[in-house]
Parts: structure tokens; sequence; C-alpha cells
């Protein structure tokens, strides 16, 4: 996919906090593409980086966050990151909206379900009120809320968790944008409602022709959600592939290592717990070594003295697929020729 052909395209994308113990550096190098239409899901565990990089590309970073001018974020071929903030209010809900995690601290709970859906139109277009809560009751219909009309008059608290997200996907909608970030939209529900939303996002996709890019850390959600899965750790995507090659192949020790701690039910198999933890991702520590080289029960002498760059994996089931890993260096025990001449 070209730069030209995606809505989103990301390139080098770097994001730097400062804490107390000094600067993190908790997105590293992240680019990828995302065309109309498709689902990219971007699965890890917490802290891996996955929320920080759907705010960045929004630029809703905290106040201590930092991201280098090297750094391409091109939505709809405009650079988000060379924007006026008053540009980038145009962009929010209009061309690129977001799905924040918690629906339960993303709405006022001083604002009624109307007042919040229909923001966005009073943001962004000349509509008079009458006709904003005219848009808001269809796009509570069009999200499967029940009784809309009574809904419109309620506050958060008084909406149950899977009713909540409806209206924050409700509210990120209303002015059609062509992208949708939706980060952990099915944390904290019951299974259930939880297919209900993924439904529910499938159904608008197709029918407003979206771009989704899905953040979570559950691989069910990505396997029954995602077109293409890349996997992130200690802020870097270190395996990307299309959805059934990702599960039929895996190409990171990491990747495969998050597979094999997914229950299966009747098989009667332990569960294989992942040894260790994630780096702390401060800045002194990135770059030198493959970050997840301690915890990695494949790793070689060069792991511990390089980061690993980016090798394409041949895939029986076409599309592209990516790995950033020593094992798959054309020389490494993975590699096309598989010498293991690497130390």
């Amino acid at each position: 996919m070209t730069m030209e052909r995606a809505l989103l395209s990301v390139r080098d994308l770097n994001v730097f906090l400062q804490s107390d113990d000094g600067p993190l550096h908790v997105v590293r190098n992240v680019s990828f593409d995302l065309s109309r239409g498709e689902t990219l899901v971007t699965v890890g565990e917490s802290g891996c980086g996955k929320s920080m990089t759907a705010r960045a590309l929004m630029r809703l970073l905290p106040e201590t966050g930092d991201v280098p001018e090297t750094s391409r974020i091109l939505c709809l071929g405009r650079d988000v990151m060379r924007l006026s903030e008053r540009e980038m209010q145009s962009v929010r809900g209009q061309e690129m909206a977001m799905i924040f995690q918690d629906p339960s601290s993303s709405l006022n709970p001083t604002l009624t379900v109307g007042d919040q859906v229909e923001e966005s139109l009073r943001l962004h277009t000349p509509l008079p009120k009458a006709e904003r809560r005219g848009r808001a009751l269809e796009m509570l219909r069009a999200v499967g809320l029940s009784n809309p009309e009574l809904r419109m008059n309620q506050y958060p608290h008084e909406l149950s968790g899977g009713m909540r997200q409806r209206v924050l996907i409700a509210g990120a909608l209303i002015c059609t944008p062509r992208i949708l970030l939706a980060d952990e939209p099915t944390t904290a529900l019951d299974v259930t409602t939880q297919a209900d939303i993924l439904d529910l996002i499938r159904d608008l996709q197709r029918r407003f022709d979206l771009a989704v890019l899905l953040i979570t850390h559950d691989l069910g959600v990505a396997a029954e959600a995602g077109d293409r899965i890349q996997v992130m750790y200690a802020g870097e995507i270190v395996e990307s592939a299309p959805k059934r090659e990702l599960f039929r192949a895996p190409a990171h020790p990491y990747t495969r290592a998050l597979l094999r701690s997914v229950p299966r039910p009747g098989e009667g198999a332990r569960l294989q717990a992942l040894a260790g933890t994630p780096p702390t991702l401060k800045l002194s520590q990135g770059g030198v070594r493959c970050p997840f080289a301690p915890r990695c029960d494949s790793g070689m002498p060069i792991c511990a003295r390089a980061a690993p760059p980016e090798f394409h994996v041949p895939s029986a089931g076409g599309g592209e697929h990516r790995v950033r890993c020593w094992l798959r260096h054309p020389q490494g025990p993975e590699g096309v020729e598989g010498r293991n001449g690497l130390s």
C-alpha cells in the first residue's frame, strides 16, 4: 500500500514523555498505513504504547508529551503534525475521530446524552439547534441505542456500560469522519455486550466506509475484528501481518508467547505464562538491544548487542508480513538461508 492510497499514513512516529525518573521513549519509530474500509488491529500488553500512539495521531498527548519534527502523520494527505491547533480542531471529529477507552470517564456526568452527542455538530457545522438534535437522535438510532428519544435527555450515570459505549460511538461518528480510532472499545464489558459492540463497529464501518484502527489487548477481539494485525512491544511494532497469516505462522517470539497464553477450552493444557516484565521505556535504554531480549527463550548473543531491523517474512497466504527479530535475519535460524551464522 502506498502513502497516496492510504487514508492514514504514519511514518517514524516517536513519542517522548517527561517523568520523575527522566524522559521516556514510549512510542518508537512506528510506521503503518490504513486504507478505506480496512480494520487494522494494534495488540499488545498494557503499557506497550498502543493508546499513546492513538493519542499522538489525534494530537491529544499529555502536556509533557513531545513528538519530534521527523515524525509524519498524514491524514487524508495532510500532515497533522504541521497543522496549527485551530486547523487540527477541524480534523478531529470531521476527518478522524476517536472512541476512548473508558466511557465512564470520557462522558461528562453533568451533560445530557443528547448534548454530548451533538457537540461535534455544534463545533463543526452551522446547523441550528433543532437540526442538531434531530441528527443526534438519528445517530443514536444508528448505533442501536434502545428508546433513543428517552436517552437524549438522560445522563451517563443512568445508562449501562454498553449503552455509554454506544453513546461514545454515536458522538464520534456524527460528523461522518473517514477514520475511526477505537481505543479498547470493549474493555470492562461482558462477553455478550462486547460482541454487540464489535458487530456495531463493523456495521457502521460498512455503512460509512470507515477506516478503523482498533486497539486491544485481547487476541480474541483481534481475531474477530481485524483485517491486519500489528503487535506492539515496548513502544515498537515488532510484527505486522494479515490476520490469517499472523495466527497461522507468527514470526516473533513475543507474538508466539501471546498466542500460547490464550485459553483453549477442552484441551486441558496449562496456560503458559511469559516470564519477566516489559522494559521501563527510559530513553537511555532504547535502541541498544532487542527490547524483548531479556524475556525471550530464543535469544542469541546479537540480541543483547543491537536492536533488530525490520525483515520481510515469506507469506503463504499473500500480503505483507514484517517482523523485527534477529531470528529472521537471512543467516539466522529462521532466515531464508538458515545457516545460524549470527553471533
